[in-house]
């Protein structure tokens, strides 16, 4: 132990004979452990000038047997260690010191604990995951915790815990909401931040309720809710829970505050930089030795950069590398990244080249860790939130302005796929790192008639690559908090305007500002093809690319096939997929139209009208209705079919991190919810077409690469493509859309061709907005039936509409008469008219 704690402290026997002197001990006496636990702890007079920290604990453990002040010394002396020896030596120390039973048994959970508490804040998220893995084996949130979680409130009864246990649940769930929040798991983060605020109140200490706080408004943060920040802070300060802060730890209050209010003012006064001048001040008063002054001097750099204030970013920069080297692969990655977007500021084209390489040796690393971080949790983000956005987004800016348009957009969107290949989906489809190939991957998605568009979106700015078979080329759009605003009003306007049976004028002026993201040349560029993928759009919430004007007036959703897909190497992998399972004959084609709502006896079904649509699906096809949609149905494999239409109610749970999902019917007759964990038990079919409103509900949270959505869960599952909705539907027009994309797809179009002929193709009438805000997700341009052996199905023409009314006017009753049924369950309708509402 003395190796590992003290290679500069004296050595253990002469530092024993050094502190009995100061505490008036007789030098000869046996060393004793326990007595230098004790004195430490005290605070006895002398001992600190005689050695750091780490050599009396050094010391302990050398001469002690296990008791609770040594476990109390190690937990106490802790940041010290870790400030002193770095992260991987107080690591080190601790995990030989419980090796050898230095500590007793009780104080094992709290020690490990403390060790992932300090790795967590120094962002090494990958051992801290481990360690606290290993720490919930050993029980802090056992089935007694649990039960107390359970209690309605913290002075309801609940299990009797040890002061010890409920300390040690509370640190386990407060450190695991900052490992999910930095994660990107902003809905785990939020789950383990209530759990760990009750048992706060529970023990009713402040320096709890400090923890607590201190998470949330980091949560807070990582979800850009700017406005919620400081209306806490007032809150808490209320309640009193702030009273014995630190100085250090007011400080950071209030530049927590400080920076809430520019976040706020930023989005009205970009150049208002009267917030970051008080964040300056707080910078340049606050005492050198504040371990949290590095922090915030970068916080404010970031900001003078961003505003284009060069000599203020580069004072403050300054001071934060005086502040040591960073901890792990991420801060060290962030803190390049300031570097590089400083340099840019400036007109030193080798200053820059040289910041940028510098930046590329780190991001490697970063991704290497991120990657090991993938490998302990499915969930993992590498791409969202601001600390990665913002890496990336330095990149490519640093790429461009060093090797110009072309040959800087390749090398950019090099770094881009290396950080999608880490996503969820392109884990969880067993997409491996090592051999992928951005060369291989490109040519599957940028061909003659295909070009690919992908999407990063940053704080700054935001990056659309256009990639043909031919060029690479890239042009900057508004930032990313504008584009999610954008995204978001397009999809509440179209609700609104679906709701209200038209179209309205926030929406217009929303599609507006879409249209406008386009340059003239880049639209014109697309139009030139047959097909178009779309990836990373889910960043921002799902852009409808569909509903923007080429120069003729047409919209693209009418005279373009568009897929969208999370990520580069997902897109290219459903490709290969689809296309190495073939074409049925269309006499193989068999499909399944699963519908919820139950059918009584005293609604006027058009049985013959739904019987006609399975019919012309295939004769072997089937239809599932009311009491027989069940869940097990969308086992697709097991009845063979290769199509499964869903018309169903949505199901919406903010809590959940893949929030959307759906309503089918349970076997006793009950409405029965269908989240992300059923399907992905079952075998879905190639294509599954989701009639649910909102069923690919953002934002982004699992893996940052599409989990959100259902759409993810079925490919998964086993599609190949999946058609959903970000936006509630008027049934009828849902119905007959859905009918007819499922009609072309059985005579040989694919499905993204399929769905712009069925805008195409809505009576005599011009297609509904909701149309084009139904969108393909993942291979959808390889056909599943062969055209030629389609060739003798009667064509698809308007008489084979005719029924479409009675349909809808079947789905419009029944809707109805769903709502008691899900009244049961308390889950909300959006709409009467929604066949997910």
């Amino acid at each position: 132990m003395r190796d590992a704690a003290s290679a500069e402290a004296p050595a253990a026997l002469e530092l024993w004979r050094a502190a009995a002197a100061a505490l008036g001990l007789a030098d000869d006496a046996p060393p004793d452990g326990a007595a230098l636990c004790d004195a430490v702890l005290g605070d006895s007079p002398g001992l600190s000038e005689l050695a750091p920290a780490s050599a009396w604990v050094a010391a302990a453990l050398e001469f002690g047997a296990p008791t609770d002040a040594l476990a109390e010394l190690l937990i106490v002396q802790y940041a010290g260690l870790f400030a002193e020896l770095g992260p991987a030596a107080a690591e080190r120390f601790v995990e030989q010191a419980l090796a050898r039973g230095a500590v007793p048994e009780p104080h094992v959970r709290s020690v490990r604990l403390e060790l992932a508490r300090q790795l967590v804040f120094a962002e090494r998220l990958v051992d801290c995951s481990r360690v606290l893995q290993a720490t919930r084996a050993a029980g802090p949130d056992s089935a007694a915790v649990a039960s107390l979680v359970a209690a309605a409130a913290p002075s309801t009864p609940g299990p009797q815990l040890s002061e010890l246990e409920l300390v040690d649940a509370f640190y386990w769930y407060v450190t695991r909401a900052h490992v999910d929040r930095l994660s990107g798991r902003a809905a785990a983060a939020a789950e383990a931040l209530r759990v760990a605020q009750l048992l706060a109140e529970r023990a009713a200490a402040p320096t709890l309720y400090w923890e607590v706080v201190d998470a949330r408004i980091g949560s807070l943060f990582a979800l850009q809710a700017y406005d919620e920040v400081e209306p806490y802070i007032d809150a808490v300060s209320a309640k009193d829970w702030l009273a014995a802060l630190e100085p250090s730890e007011r400080a950071a209050i209030e530049m927590r505050r400080t920076l809430a209010r520019h976040e706020l003012s930023r989005r009205n006064s970009p150049g208002d930089l009267t917030h970051v001048e008080a964040l300056r001040a707080l910078v340049l008063a606050s005492d050198a030795g504040d371990p949290n002054r590095r922090t915030r001097a970068a916080i404010a750099a970031g900001y003078f950069a961003e505003a284009g204030a060069r000599e203020r970013a580069e004072e403050l920069f300054a001071l934060a590398e005086q502040g040591g080297r960073p901890n792990s692969g991420l801060e060290a990655a962030q803190h390049q990244a300031l570097a590089l977007r400083i340099a840019l500021l400036s007109a030193d084209r080798e200053r820059i080249r040289a910041e940028l390489e510098r930046l590329e040796a780190l991001v490697g690393a970063f991704f290497d860790e991120w990657a090991a971080l993938a490998a302990l949790s499915p969930s993992s983000a590498v791409l969202q939130f601001a600390q990665r956005e913002r890496v990336l987004e330095s990149l490519v800016r640093g790429c461009i302005a060093v090797d110009g348009q072309a040959p800087g957009a390749r090398r950019a969107l090099e770094w881009i796929y290396r950080a999608q290949c880490i996503g969820g989906v392109a884990r969880g489809l067993g997409l491996e790192r090592a051999s992928a190939d951005l060369a291989r991957d490109l040519a599957e998605l940028a061909t003659e008639r295909r070009v690919l568009c992908v999407l990063l979106s940053g704080r700054e700015r935001s990056h659309l690559f256009i990639v043909d078979a031919t060029s690479i080329r890239v042009c900057e759009l508004a930032d990313g908090w504008s584009l999610r605003q954008l995204a978001s009003k397009l999809a509440n306007e179209a609700t609104r305007a679906v709701r209200a049976g038209g179209s309205a004028g926030a929406f217009d002026a929303a599609e507006a500002a879409l249209e406008a993201l386009l340059a003239p040349a880049d639209l014109a560029q697309l139009t030139r093809y047959h097909e178009c993928t779309v990836v990373g759009d889910e960043s921002v919430g799902h852009l409808p690319l569909a509903l923007v004007r080429s120069p003729d007036g047409a919209r693209l959703g009418e005279q373009l096939a568009l897929a969208h897909a999370p990520s580069i190497p997902v897109a290219a992998e459903l490709a290969r997929r689809a296309r190495s399972r073939g074409k049925s004959a269309a006499e193989q084609f068999n499909a399944l139209l699963l519908g919820a709502p139950p059918a009584p006896a005293d609604v006027a079904v058009d049985s013959a009208r739904l019987e006609r649509w399975r019919e012309r699906l295939g004769a072997t096809s089937r239809l599932a209705v009311g009491a027989q949609a069940l869940p097990s149905e969308l086992d697709a494999r097991a009845g063979g079919f290769e199509l499964v239409q869903v018309i169903a109610h949505g199901d919406y749970d903010v809590q959940r991190e893949t929030r959307a999902g759906f309503v089918l019917w349970g076997e006793a007759g009950e409405p029965t919810r269908v989240t992300s964990e059923t399907v992905e038990r079952a075998a879905a079919a190639r294509l599954t077409a989701l009639a649910v409103c909102r069923a690919s509900q953002r934002p982004v949270m699992r893996g940052d690469d599409g989990r959100t959505g259902l759409a993810a869960s079925f490919v998964l599952a086993g599609s190949d493509c999946v058609l959903q909705t970000g936006i509630d539907l008027e049934v009828g027009a849902a119905v007959e859309l859905f009918e007819r994309v499922s009609l072309h797809v059985a005579r040989g179009e694919s499905p993204a061709r399929a769905l712009m002929l069925a805008r195409r193709g809505q009576s005599a009438a011009p297609a509904r907005l909701q149309d084009f805000f139904v969108h393909a997700w993942g291979a959808a341009f390889e056909p599943l039936v062969d055209a030629a052996s389609a060739a003798h199905l009667p064509p698809l023409d308007e008489a084979g509409q005719s029924g479409s009314s009675a349909l809808a006017r079947w789905w419009w009753s029944v809707a109805a008469l769903c709502v008691a049924a899900l009244a049961a369950l308390a889950l909300k309708r959006r709409s009467k008219s929604s066949p997910a509402g």
